[in-house]
């Protein structure tokens, strides 16, 4: 199923929200903390979260100070069967841009420091409410390859059916295409992380985020996640081969996905995967933990399987002439292209001759990516059909079985870069937002209530507490169902898990007099 792409106006609140602290830095032995324990960790400090900041529309940080939300990238919602997918939000100022995504009492992020750095906010286990921050060592980051897919591979499409998927895409701009992807992790990946649903949740928004930078009508979804009885190899294509072998044939291996991605702890390379695969069906990934976030290699790896090449200073024979990475302004390149020089750090964006960074555009007729997964989205989106059961039963604390790694004989084909989309769509993509002011009317009859409780169809699958009535009405705002909200307040007369409750509607069914200190607001008034 695809939906028509929408927009709407999500709210920057500069004017009226409090900047909090999303986290306070705190002395402690990390030592039996797993996720410090990665090779690529350059610092690694316990850090106290506060998950009430994630309500407001400004967030501090410790390197970039004030960040201001620029758009609602995932909504939380009830994924059956398995635990509920994330909230995730994009955050940006002149400094730096993070993604964070957040369930219960954790939240993962990873901040980009536009003077090169790069930041990591993880969960832990060693104990309640852990949470650590990590520097990254990104100059341990080393770009991988990409090949075409050998010839002998059959291709999963009739000639006809291929040129009519792409067809698609080049007569339809517009219609927002999900894809599906099964994840997959080693043994020493799991002996680094703790919270392995959330760390998929986060690796998918941020590849998420990517496409809405870059207006790109794709999306992707986790279709499973399964622990491998595999270890971590450190050639880039012997991993390739040994992950796409698993289990026998590619078709199996995704498992109904539109593709499969492995994330391991390290080897040689950010990542390696197969060329323009969505036609072959080989949409096969390898990423490692900390390039997969902080490196944008998931979005990399996909990105070839839609037929994205790099920069033509390392590239050269792309499957679509315009399908080129590019630098950008210095020290930024897309996410495709190759360090060189004094481009030498990524952006979260695809060469596209319309979408900017930093007032700057990306790319031209001629290096035009965004182009290359637009129209060939459709292809992809047919590789599976989501069929395949998944056995979604492991421990995010403990690592898989440990027998011997499977491995089998080589296949046919070429490691190039990897990982595909489908036909069902996430509840809540967005196009980029525009921003505005919210104004602060209240009164009867106007923007807000007070002392009066609204009861209506929830606009949203959980009910979370915000620090204020402000914090509250942004949260409605970038809820693209909210169209009415109540905030309880502090007042005593609830009970204390019910004060500062925030609870959005979709609908407004009635209204009464409560207690005061209670606020209900109606944004579309304002």
């Amino acid at each position: 199923m695809w939906s028509k792409a929408h927009t709407f106006v999500i709210f920057a609140l500069v004017g009226i929200s409090r900047q909090s602290a999303l986290f306070e830095l705190q002395d402690a032995d990390v030592s039996k903390i797993k996720p410090c324990k990665s090779k690529d960790v350059k610092s690694c400090t316990v850090a106290k979260v506060d998950l009430d900041a994630l309500d407001d529309g400004v967030i501090t940080i410790p390197e970039c100070g004030d960040l201001v939300q620029k758009n609602l990238i995932q909504e939380s919602y009830s994924r059956a069967g398995f635990v509920d997918v994330a909230e995730s939000v994009a955050y940006e100022n002149e400094k730096c841009e993070a993604v964070f995504s957040f369930r219960g009492d954790k939240v993962f992020g990873n901040v980009d420091v536009f003077d090169g750095r790069d930041f990591v906010l993880e969960p832990c286990a060693a104990f309640e409410g852990c949470h650590v921050w990590k520097e990254e060592d990104t100059e341990q980051f080393v770009d991988g390859d990409s090949e075409p897919v050998a010839p002998t591979e059959r291709e999963i499409f009739s000639s006809r059916d291929a040129n009519a998927l792409r067809q698609q895409g080049i007569d339809d701009p517009d219609t927002i295409v999900t894809s599906s992807v099964k994840y997959y992790y080693t043994r020493q990946f799991a002996e680094v992380t703790d919270d392995i649903e959330l760390y998929m949740d986060q690796v998918t928004a941020e590849t998420n985020q990517g496409y809405i930078n870059s207006l790109i009508p794709v999306r992707i979804k986790i279709h499973c996640i399964e622990p491998a009885e595999l270890d971590d190899l450190s050639g880039g294509s012997e991993m390739l081969t040994a992950f796409k072998n698993y289990k026998g044939t590619v078709e199996e291996l995704r498992g109904g996905a539109d593709a499969a991605a492995l994330i391991l702890g390290s080897f040689d390379y950010c990542g390696i995967g197969y060329l323009d695969s969505w036609r072959t069906g080989n949409t096969v990934t390898a990423q490692q933990k900390s390039c997969a976030l902080g490196y944008y290699t998931m979005g990399h790896e996909l990105g070839h399987n839609f037929g994205c090449h790099h920069d033509r200073l390392v590239a050269s024979n792309a499957p679509y002439d315009y399908g080129y990475g590019s630098n950008i302004v210095e020290p930024y390149r897309t996410c495709m292209a190759y360090s060189n020089g004094n481009f030498n750090r990524k952006a979260n964006i695809y060469s596209s001759p319309v979408a900017t960074f930093q007032g700057v555009i990306t790319g031209s007729a001629t290096e035009d990516n965004a182009r290359v997964i637009r129209e060939n989205r459709f292809g992809m989106a047919a590789v599976g059909d989501e069929s395949g059961t998944c056995d979604w039963k492991f421990s995010s604390t403990a690592a898989p079985t440990t027998g011997n790694p499977t491995t089998t004989d080589s296949p046919t084909d070429n490691p190039g870069t990897t990982d595909v989309p489908t036909t069902t769509d996430v509840p809540t993509t967005t196009d980029v937002p525009t921003t505005t002011d919210v104004p602060t009317t209240t009164g009867p009859g106007g923007c807000r209530e007070n002392d009066v409780e609204y009861t209506g169809a929830p606009a949203a699958n959980r009910t979370r507490k915000s620090r204020t009535a402000d914090a509250c009405e942004a949260r409605c705002l970038n809820n693209g169902r909210c169209k009415y909200w109540t905030w309880n307040g502090t007042n005593r007369a609830f009970p204390k898990e019910e004060r500062k409750l925030c609870k959005l509607f979709k609908t407004k069914e009635g209204s009464f007099n409560s207690v005061s200190g209670v606020v209900s607001g109606t944004p579309a008034l304002c």
